[in-house]
């Protein structure tokens, strides 16, 4: 996976910024919240350096997990 930043936007009116908590609190993976207007529409995730499937899984596994519990 290259090094680069995705921005995500959460369907159905769920808060980015209760995802972005949530993912740290529970999961200890961090993403960027957006500050501001946007706090709660938009979150943005990094991928720094070699990536492989399970950092893929754990990352994915995390959002969905905090997404389904909104």
């Amino acid at each position: 996976m290259p090094n680069t930043i995705k921005t995500l936007t959460p369907a159905g009116g769920r808060s980015a910024f209760d995802i972005v908590q949530g993912v740290e609190q529970q999961f200890n993976v961090v993403v960027a919240p957006i500050g501001s207007d946007l706090k709660n529409s938009i979150f943005r995730v990094v991928h720094m350096g070699n990536k492989d499937r399970s950092y893929t899984e754990v990352l994915l596994n995390a959002l969905y997990k905090c997404y389904e519990k909104q």
